[in-house]
């Protein structure tokens, strides 16, 4: 039980903290939506997220960016989400790793070029084929496997 939560707690964080550089907050405009649908078989989550991102700032995007926060799970994470002295009542049954794998990512089907980078492999940057101008939106597919 305490798995599935972990996984749960995992997915929503990696959707309510998207990192996009240079976002900056404006009133009165659309913002970025999140359309997600996951399946839970045993301690795999498959999943499939949609995400309309929507550029407020006065500059074009060519890449975006998401932070992959399953990675933070990894064996060999440099900065794990768990401190030493919580790590026994964390991980009751002794220490369980996960991590996050990008199994594809697209835009209306289209394959997009992405990369897995950072410290912790913890950072999605994907390569936009047409730049994100400013007050335009495109929906990014991102297929994953916690």
């Amino acid at each position: 039980m305490k798995k599935t939560a972990v996984f749960l707690s995992v997915l929503i964080a990696f959707n309510l903290f998207f990192i996009l550089s240079g976002c900056k907050k404006t009133e009165n405009i659309s913002r970025t939506e999140y359309n997600i649908a996951c399946e839970l078989v045993g301690n795999v989550l498959n999943g499939k997220q949609t995400v309309s991102v929507y550029n407020s700032t006065d500059n074009a995007f060519s890449e975006l960016k998401f932070n992959l926060y399953g990675n933070a799970f990894r064996k060999d994470a440099k900065y794990s989400p768990i401190s030493a002295q919580h790590t026994a009542q964390s991980y009751p049954n002794g220490i369980n790793y996960g991590d996050m794998k990008i199994n594809g990512v697209n835009i209306g089907g289209s394959g997009l070029e992405y990369a897995v980078g950072g410290i912790d492999q913890n950072i999605l940057t994907v390569k936009l084929k047409d730049e994100l101008f400013p007050n335009e939106r495109v929906s990014v597919s991102i297929d994953f496997t916690l």
